[in-house]
């Protein structure tokens, strides 16, 4: 049995798999950046955020992406909060396969996994503070 080694790096990774319709996805990843901000401001290690975009609209998900990668940027403005990840497919590959390589996608980017993973629906609300609370 082969162990994933740890990403000590990150307080927490959080993968989504994702079509990446801006309408459903911004909301989504803007709660994410909140929760990161108020974890940077208790002392916390910044976030690790997978997008696993599989989209048969790759203009309409680039679209979306644009406003993430602001968001994030904005977010880290004081400090990182959130490190992000945007892995593409070329298509529509499924839910379970798009967590699966998006979990893959941030062992390769940072070596390893965080004690908390979170795969996350791109359509999920949470409260505030959900993060913090797991």
């Amino acid at each position: 049995m082969h162990q994933i080694p740890a990403d000590e790096g990150h307080h927490a990774l959080i993968v989504v798999p994702t079509v990446a319709d801006p309408d459903v996805l911004i909301p989504t990843v803007a709660r994410i950046c909140s929760d990161a901000e108020i974890g940077r401001n208790k002392g916390h290690h910044p976030v690790a955020l997978v997008l696993s975009v599989n989209s048969p609209d790759p203009v309409r998900a680039e679209e979306g992406l644009r406003t993430i990668r602001a968001l994030v940027a904005n977010t880290n403005a004081d400090g990182p909060a959130v490190d992000l990840l945007v892995h593409m497919e070329a298509g529509p590959i499924g839910f379970g396969a798009a967590n699966n390589r998006g979990l893959m996608a941030a062992i390769g980017r940072w070596g390893g996994v965080p004690e908390l993973t979170v795969f996350h629906n791109d359509d999920a609300h949470v409260s505030m503070g959900w993060l913090d609370g797991m």
